[in-house]
């Protein structure tokens, strides 16, 4: 995060490019990658725009690239190749991030789309992959811009859902509503949960809500006061 935010200044300092109002719909894509490193809760999102790109287009192949805390979600998606990057881990420093590049390279992707928000070193990564047209967001003034073919300008106003959205549909054209989809649910975490169910004396009458009531240390912010509970 600190070496991603000196980035974002140092780019920040020499100017970036102006972000078009309105990137043109691309042309035929034959092999998408798409990318979301962080984020569970986005990759649920994403992972369901991708299904509907999987139904409008089949022919269409596509590879993810995800990161720890996405992974577990977007390699649900049926017939996908996946690519798993951990900068800040497995993969960490010069030679772990050349390494993924020459396998990404390897794959001949024509197309990215990088649903990343604010991470500047993911735009400059993806530059140097070789993908000829790389779709991204960033908002105004951002140096995110700088490495994209087309940039969708983010908001602060706007649900992330709207502004993936957008993104894919440079690629196809969705639905004007499309739905989420559901994550599949594999055999030990159905008992897992029945095993907790019954281990509480709750039975098939029982109503039951679930609150998530805490967050990372990054994201203290999103955390609620117990005043307002």
């Amino acid at each position: 995060r600190k070496v991603n935010a000196a980035a974002a200044r140092a780019l920040t300092i020499i100017g970036a490019p102006s972000l078009p109002r309105a990137p043109r719909p691309l042309g035929p894509v034959r092999r998408l990658l798409v990318v979301k490193l962080v984020g569970m809760g986005d990759a649920v999102l994403i992972r369901s725009l991708v299904a509907h790109l999987q139904h409008l287009q089949p022919s269409l192949e596509i590879g993810v690239l995800a990161g720890p805390a996405t992974r577990e979600v977007l390699e649900t998606l049926p017939a996908v190749r996946l690519h798993t990057y951990d900068p800040a881990g497995s993969d960490f420093g010069v030679r772990g991030g050349a390494a993924k590049v020459r396998e990404i390279r390897a794959a001949r992707y024509d197309t990215v789309i990088d649903f990343e928000q604010h991470l500047v070193l993911i735009a400059a990564f993806l530059s140097l992959t070789g993908i000829r047209t790389r779709i991204g967001l960033a908002c105004a003034g951002s140096p995110r811009a700088r490495f994209q073919t087309h940039t969708v300008t983010l908001s602060g106003d706007e649900l992330m859902w709207r502004a993936y959205m957008k993104l894919v549909r440079l690629v196809a054209p969705l639905p004007s509503d499309p739905s989420s989809s559901p994550i599949p649910v594999s055999a030990a975490v159905v008992a897992e949960v029945e095993d907790w169910w019954q281990a509480c004396s709750l039975t098939s009458a029982t109503r039951a809500v679930a609150l998530h009531l805490g967050c990372g240390s990054t994201a203290v912010a999103r955390r609620w006061t117990v005043s307002r509970f």
